[in-house]
């Protein structure tokens, strides 16, 4: 059995290679085989491996990081994904292999997808859209790596995903001609489960999980805990972690960050609690690296001893390593509250999608959620 692993983001989400890790082990157990492949959006080396597994460049990357003017990028997006999709129709016809048509920059992506006999989009929520021509496009990227592996007559399963929701009738027609054709949707919550019915996804076709993050486990906890002694952190008891993100319209996203920091000195001032900002994303690329928002909050707060930003780029192994040392966390990124419940690690949610509200239902949590929109530190300190 050969897998391709698709859609993976970044190395420097850690959520994202937790659920990658997850699923390689999962597929490893379930398949009994070695020969699995990824397919990754970001900027890789030709000799690129994770976790001993061959990495290559997805059409995402090629589509969008290969041109920086907009009309370039237009044009060459439409180019790339026009020509692999006859490229896909032609072998469907012919049951003949016409790589050499494919410009070479595209070949061993295109050979990744015709040598697997399974094509496993990785969990996310990475399928939805807004109404904006950059999310049009995004998601009809992200389909259109779905759709070409069954031109090709391959298997397709998407694994622990959050799907949706949808902005237009055109967005809602291609998503739902696209997974009608896959052969399951694992969903890691209702919410997807809901809108694929209301989409018109077959229902056969999805069956309910939860998300692989879950499944995720680290023995990184004694390491970083003298990792955060060797930044000045002393005691333990009363260690409250905070992640943050860039989300919202310039002047929400201000309110949003000193309401976190009113916050955080309450935590250090009023508690004596010690605060420890962490980065759950650091990828500069992607222009989402969550040290810039962290280090705008902390500079917003009077020098205070007890209040701390992390600034190293953490493995996913250490980052949760990191959670588990906490009493408390207060998460906006969604894997850092999965990573510290695991670690049996009070936390209180902040939802910027409905995906953190859904897992938080599954666990009965639901009191413990608080929209991005609605923050507070007063809210905040209630919880």
């Amino acid at each position: 059995m050969k897998v391709l692993i698709t859609h993976v983001y970044s190395q420097h989400n850690k959520g994202d290679m937790a659920i990658l890790t997850a699923t390689i082990n999962q597929v490893k157990k379930t398949f009994h085989t070695q020969r699995i492949k990824i397919l990754t959006v970001e900027e890789i080396s030709d000799t690129f491996k994770y976790e001993g597994f061959p990495v290559e460049n997805s059409f995402f990357y090629f589509c969008i990081y290969n041109q920086k003017n907009t009309l370039l990028r237009i044009l060459n997006t439409i180019l790339v994904l026009g020509s692999i999709l006859i490229w896909a129709c032609l072998f469907r016809i012919l049951k003949n292999d016409l790589t050499f048509l494919i410009s070479k920059n595209l070949r061993k992506t295109c050979n990744a997808y015709l040598e697997s006999d399974l094509v496993l989009p990785v969990g996310g929520g990475y399928l939805s859209g807004k109404n904006t021509t950059q999310s049009h496009i995004t998601l009809i990227i992200q389909l259109h790596a779905i759709l070409v592996p069954k031109l090709l007559g391959k298997k397709v399963i998407l694994y622990s995903q959050s799907i949706g929701p949808f902005k237009n009738p055109f967005q809602t027609l291609i998503t739902r001609v696209v997974l009608n054709k896959v052969d399951g949707i694992f969903a890691r919550e209702n919410f997807t489960i809901e809108t694929l019915k209301k989409i018109g996804v077959k229902k056969k076709f999805v069956y309910r999980t939860v998300d692989a993050g879950f499944e995720f486990t680290s023995n990184k906890k004694s390491q970083m805990k003298e990792e955060l002694k060797s930044l000045g952190i002393k005691q333990f008891d009363n260690l409250v972690g905070i992640t943050v993100r860039k989300w919202l319209t310039p002047k929400a996203q201000d309110d949003f960050e000193n309401e976190i920091a009113l916050f955080a000195l309450h935590l250090a001032e009023e508690k004596n609690a010690t605060v420890v900002f962490i980065p759950q994303v650091t990828s500069t690329l992607h222009n989402d690296d969550d040290r810039e928002v962290n280090n705008r909050i902390k500079s917003l707060i009077r020098y205070i001893p007890n209040v701390y930003v992390l600034d190293k780029k953490y493995s996913h192994t250490e980052i949760k390593g990191i959670y588990e040392n906490m009493t408390f966390l207060i998460g906006t990124r969604m894997h850092s509250i999965i990573f510290s419940l695991t670690g049996l690690v009070p936390s209180i949610a902040i939802e910027y999608e409905y995906k953190s509200g859904g897992i938080m239902k599954d666990l009965g949590l639901s009191s413990y959620v608080i929209k991005i929109e609605d923050v507070t530190s007063k809210k905040l300190i209630g919880l």
